[in-house]
């Protein structure tokens, strides 16, 4: 609700799907959502004239005509006059369960899995391509069959792109561990801990980092160079890790704040004693100055200058393009600080109080 009501107050040219088969898991709407209808209870966001809001629409999910039509509308009036919309899809059907634990024919009606057979939207786009000539019978059994073949074949080889490299760290390190079981009193154990590795079904990096460590625990009072090299070849894969798993997770350019040299603080004798929001005023004045990418936005700080005044006059100064109040929202605040981010924008995204860091925390 609060990053929904945020795009209607800016106005964000957004589209949101909501795919709704009126079940949350196996809880009925009834239960979930107010008036059973989303797009009922989210009516007051419709947009009126003279006034900003939403463009809600609805449509059912089997149905592909109404939901081009829909569709297509929805997303140029999004665009040409710069105004989210929400287009509720009904009448879903949930092919599978929502785990291999839950199983939609332990809560749902016969009745209802009986429509939801009917009513699938392959079943449904099936008989209407055939309705409307768009294609035979037996066109569309050649299509699903390629389809399907092709799918298997995607599969195999992502599944292979994938496996294949870690098939060759797993031959790496058990072999070395093989080497290595040769030279120490605790042969029988590292035989073992290779065997397990090797009878892994779909091993993963972390099966080959476990033996391997296994293996140095068992042989820790072995000095022997053959448990260096398995040493090395740990200390190797850790690195390689590093970058496949903590990588890229933070900018790594020059503008990193991790590469900016530290400049030690330096006071002249007869120095002025000032209070911390002037010197946090005085810096943001100057970087706002200074670079043009720069924006700030949150809660109090564009009119007020922030609670603390560590903004004060400067909205005055950089206009409320740069510098712009938000509603109590922190969520939706994050997330704005990571779109202008990803444009090349440097925002300062402001939550007021540490106590409210925690409803953003999950961005």
């Amino acid at each position: 609700f609060e990053v929904f009501n945020a795009a209607g107050v800016l106005q964000v040219p957004m589209a949101i799907s909501v795919w709704d088969d009126a079940y949350a898991i196996s809880v009925p709407a009834k239960l979930q959502t107010t008036k059973e209808d989303i797009s009922e209870v989210l009516k007051g966001f419709q947009r009126e004239k003279g006034t900003n809001g939403y463009e809600i629409f609805k449509v059912r999910g089997w149905d592909y005509v109404a939901l081009c039509e829909t569709y297509e509308f929805a997303i140029k009036l999004c665009r040409d006059e710069h105004v989210p919309v929400m287009i509720h899809v009904t009448e879903m059907t949930q092919p599978q369960g929502h785990s291999t634990s839950g199983s939609h024919e332990r809560y749902k009606s016969k009745d209802r899995l009986a429509w939801e057979e009917d009513y699938d939207c392959l079943t449904q786009m099936r008989k209407w391509m055939i309705e409307s000539a768009v294609a035979t019978p037996e066109e569309i059994d050649e299509l699903e069959a390629t389809a399907k073949k092709h799918v298997r074949e995607c599969q195999r080889e992502a599944w292979h792109e994938l496996s294949s490299e870690i098939d060759i760290e797993l031959d790496e390190a058990s072999k070395l561990i093989d080497q290595l079981a040769l030279y120490v009193t605790v042969q029988d154990e590292l035989t073992a801990i290779t065997a397990e590795l090797r009878a892994c079904i779909d091993p993963g990096r972390k099966d080959v980092t476990v033996a391997v460590r296994k293996a140095l625990r068992a042989t820790v009072n072995e000095p022997v160079a053959e448990r260096q090299a398995l040493v090395s070849w740990l200390n190797d894969e850790n690195l390689r890790n590093k970058d496949r798993f903590n990588s890229k997770l933070f900018t790594e350019t020059l503008q990193s704040p991790l590469n900016v040299p530290v400049v030690p603080a330096a006071y002249d004798e007869d120095a002025k004693v000032m209070d911390g929001r002037e010197v946090l005023n005085a810096c943001f004045d100057a970087n706002f100055e200074r670079d043009a990418a720069i924006v700030a936005f949150g809660e109090d700080v564009g009119a007020i200058g922030d609670v603390n005044q560590g903004f004060a006059g400067l909205q005055a100064k950089y206009g409320d393009i740069r510098i712009t109040d938000t509603g109590i929202r922190e969520a939706s605040i994050i997330g704005q600080g990571v779109g202008l981010s990803m444009r090349g924008l440097r925002p300062i995204a402001e939550i007021q109080y540490m106590d409210y860091l925690l409803y953003s925390i999950n961005v």
